[in-house]
């Protein structure tokens, strides 16, 4: 099987870049049980930092602080920034959700800024446009040409403007993998996803034939008792890119192209809709053994809390659950996958924008493959998961290095088409008529970021 370099698996984005963002800040006892060597410390930028102490706004709740099932990414990220930086983060303020970007812009009228800003891709031309984030290319040395950048290196060409970084991801994997029961593949004699995956024909035509075939009515009653794939709403946004387009592309570096008319779009949303309305192959739960496969977010995801936790420690550990990557478009031949992560930014008027560069780059570290090689300890939290050593390897160092790329629309036009046309696709909507709701408000969008940051 070809080597991995570069892809993380569900858990990994999930527990090393939303996590990362959990266990942080004076007020929640933490232990650092990282260890970074020479070596690993040896790719970091040099810096000495008068101002240690690196103040992160974060929209968690304290119960989400306090969780100690949320913390271990940040206690990798935090024990290298403090061993190499002498470090430290405070937490100023925790807020909830409703009120987080609102109270960002608050700070920013008051002089009372951040110096690391909690915040997704979404917010990208948001914040730029109305100055609240700042370009970390000056204070990071060396720039992000180094070994450490080398697995993100193309989600920081997504998300730069002009030339300048203002979104730094920890990580670059898969926002969103499919998972399938082995066991239930098995018993029916059907090529499973990953005996597909490892003969190099995943593909969107294989997904179809093989959910399809798991759909089933078991006892006969004329009731389905086993659907094919259980899927989310979030799923035509991930499933758009494996096709070798994007709805929306950067072009030049700072002109804004949609691709609503290339085919390849169409033919995402038809896919469901075949499989839906054609197939009936579409629906079941899970967890619960009604669906063979399924497919899951990075984040907490149809209960799916606090990574591999409840529903899907317990499945784990009986052998049927297992997972592949998005299975690609049957005319382009590689697989390309979105990465969807919580990366760090920086607040304009920040008064440590060295300590801030200096963590972002901690925790690049802490999620890069060479330093988990290097720790001893880190597989356990898996086999407390139900992992085995196949999985974990395979997931970690046996994935071939996959493309993956930032959702671009979705940080210029402040929303998901999808998330309302797509179970629109499952009634008597045909792409068509989602795209004129949707295209004329999100190409409005865009272009008034567009035209703000033009001039930046």
């Amino acid at each position: 099987m070809k080597k991995f370099k570069r892809v993380m698996a569900l858990c990994l984005a999930l527990a090393l870049v939303v996590a990362c963002f959990a266990g942080c800040g004076s007020n929640v006892g933490m232990e650092a049980v990282g260890t970074v060597n020479e070596e690993m410390a040896a790719m970091l930028p040099k810096m000495e930092l008068e101002n240690k102490t690196v103040k992160f706004f974060t929209h968690l709740t304290e119960d989400q602080l306090a969780n100690k099932d949320d913390q271990y990414g940040m206690d990798y990220g935090l024990d290298i920034f403090r061993n190499v930086y002498g470090g430290e983060l405070e937490i100023d303020p925790i807020v909830n959700w409703g009120e987080y970007w609102n109270k960002v812009s608050a700070m920013y009228v008051a002089d009372q800024m951040p110096d690391l800003i909690q915040g997704g891709y979404a917010e990208f031309a948001n914040f730029l446009s109305q100055d609240l984030i700042q370009a970390v290319d000056p204070y990071m040395p060396g720039g992000f040409d180094t070994d450490l950048w080398k697995g993100v290196a193309s989600i920081l060409e997504d998300y730069d403007w002009k030339d300048k970084n203002y979104i730094i991801p920890y990580s670059a994997g898969p926002f969103a993998l499919i998972y399938f029961n082995p066991k239930l593949f098995e018993q029916n004699g059907v090529d499973s996803p990953l005996d597909l995956w490892e003969e190099d024909n995943w593909t969107w035509t294989e997904f179809r034939r093989i959910a399809k075939e798991m759909t089933m009515d078991t006892d006969n009653n004329g009731d389905t008792d086993i659907y094919g794939v259980q899927v989310g709403n979030a799923i035509m946004e991930q499933i758009i890119p494996t096709t070798g387009t994007q709805l929306m592309t950067i072009e030049n570096d700072s002109e804004i192209a949609w691709h609503w008319d290339d085919p390849r779009v169409a033919d995402s949303a038809n896919l469901w809709r075949d499989m839906f309305v054609t197939d009936k192959s579409v629906g079941g739960n899970f967890p619960s053994g009604t669906a063979a496969m399924s497919y899951f977010s990075a984040y907490n995801d149809n209960g799916m809390n606090a990574g591999w936790k409840a529903p899907f420690t317990d499945i784990f550990a009986d052998g049927v659950v297992d997972f592949v990557p998005l299975p690609r478009y049957d005319s382009v031949d590689e697989h390309i996958l979105t990465t969807r992560d919580q990366p760090g930014i920086l607040a304009s008027k920040s008064t440590n924008p060295e300590g801030a560069a200096a963590f972002m780059a901690s925790m690049r570290l802490a999620n890069s493959t060479e330093y988990y090689a290097s720790q001893d300890g880190w597989k356990q939290r898996y086999y407390d998961w139900g992992w085995t050593d196949e999985q974990i390897d395979r997931a970690f160092f046996e994935f071939p290095e996959l493309k993956t790329i930032g959702i671009v629309y979705h940080s210029w036009s402040g929303g998901n088409p999808f998330l309302p046309g797509f179970a629109d696709l499952f009634k008597d909507k045909t792409f068509a008529q989602i795209r004129s709701e949707n295209e004329p408000k999100l190409v409005k969008q865009s272009m008034e970021y567009y035209e703000v940051l033009k001039n930046l």
